[in-house]
């Protein structure tokens, strides 16, 4: 398996937004995993040095489908998204009064517990 193939599995991940992919050719074995959100969190972090903000994360593994736009006020205890797990949503609520800075992860990517989905200012 040479570097090229490789690169094609990691944009075939990308497209079809495949978090994990375990692969074995004869003696070649590789194990790919990807995090899909919009932005390296190393951005994040500079976002939130800007101004003060809280990172909504995800209470649970599945697919992400947010409920708010960047720049929209929002208060505590409201819908900012959902997470679809096997057929069941997770609403994803704003745990403070306030404005979306970023929306981490595009809709319809798969999260993980903890993952970042949104910044509420």
């Amino acid at each position: 398996m040479d570097v090229e193939r490789i690169r094609e599995l990691n944009k075939l991940m990308e497209k079809n937004a495949i978090a994990e992919l375990e692969l074995k050719d004869g003696d070649f074995e590789c194990k790919i995993k990807k995090s899909f959100i919009s932005q390296p969190l190393s951005s994040i972090q500079k976002e939130e040095e800007k101004e003060p903000a809280i990172i909504v994360k995800s209470s649970t593994v599945g697919i992400f489908y947010p409920k708010v736009k960047e720049d929209e006020t929002v208060s505590t205890g409201s819908v900012v998204g959902t997470v679809m797990v096997v057929g069941h949503p997770h609403e994803v609520v704003s745990p403070v009064d306030g404005k979306v800075i970023q929306v981490i992860v595009k809709e319809g990517f798969p999260v993980q517990y903890g993952q970042p989905l949104l910044l509420i200012s």
